[in-house]
Formats: C-alpha cells, structure tokens, sequence
C-alpha cells in the first residue's frame, strides 16, 4: 500500500519536507489530518521538551491513539492543545506521544535546519518573528507550484 504523503512548508525560510502518514497504524487521526487539509499556520517552538516545533489546528480528537517513544522526524498529534508537534532533534521529555506521520529520511536535515531557524526567530531572538507553515497532501502542494 503506497503512503500518503504530506508536505509541511515554511514559506518565509524558503523549506519544505515530506512526511509519510501512518494510516494503517493511527487511522483516525490520520483522518481528520486529512479532512482539513491543505491549511496554514504559525509555528512554534518547545521551551522546555527539547528539540521540538509545534503548530495549532482546528483538528479535534478524543478517540484511539497511537502511543509510541518520540524520535526525530516524527509528527504526532498533541490532543489537549490541538496541535502537531514535530520532534527535529535532542528530546529532554520521556512521555510517548500520538504519532501519526513520519518525515523521509532524506528530508531530516532540512527539517533540522527549519526546527533551528524556528527556534532563532520563535525563542531566543530578541525580536520575535512569526514562522508560518502550509501543511498540505503532496500532490496538492504539486498543484499549487
């Protein structure tokens, strides 16, 4: 079965990834992912849980979850702040979180150079910039350009 594809852009950086949706193993929030897409946001950034960006939604679950250890590169779905939270780097946080997509090996690095310029522009600037994102189905990203 071939994986729907996500595409996450940061218009203002110039940086884009893909992302593998894990349907199979968490296909209701998968779901609802893809009933509101494409969308925009403003990206933010985890002070304290590590290397971490995050994005609100208008997606609303209280269903079944799928409850893994967070790694690098995974999208997952924080229900009580209806957000999605993208792991990018160094985790100082244990608790396992509601995965749902997952970015390609081969676009880590440039999601590690968004999640840093994230946190420059987001935390540690002096001068605090917004940091939108357009989180869309690859193919509907392909349309657009």
């Amino acid at each position: 079965m071939e994986k729907t594809m996500l595409s996450l852009t940061w218009p203002t950086l110039g940086l884009c990834v893909r992302a593998a949706m894990l349907e199979e193993e968490n296909p209701e929030v998968c779901r609802k992912m893809r009933e509101k897409l494409p969308f925009e946001s403003m990206m933010g950034h985890a002070v304290v849980s590590g290397e971490t960006m995050w994005f609100p939604t208008r997606v609303i679950h209280s269903g079944p979850n799928y409850m893994v250890p967070r790694q690098i590169g995974d999208l997952y779905f924080f229900t009580s702040g209806q957000s999605v939270c993208i792991t990018y780097g160094v985790i100082t946080e244990s608790a396992k979180v509601n995965k749902f997509a997952a970015v390609l090996p081969e676009d880590i690095p440039t999601l590690q150079q968004a999640g840093r310029l994230v946190y420059e522009k987001t935390i540690n600037s002096a001068q605090k910039e917004a940091v939108p994102v357009r989180i869309a189905l690859a193919q509907q990203e392909e349309g657009q350009r």
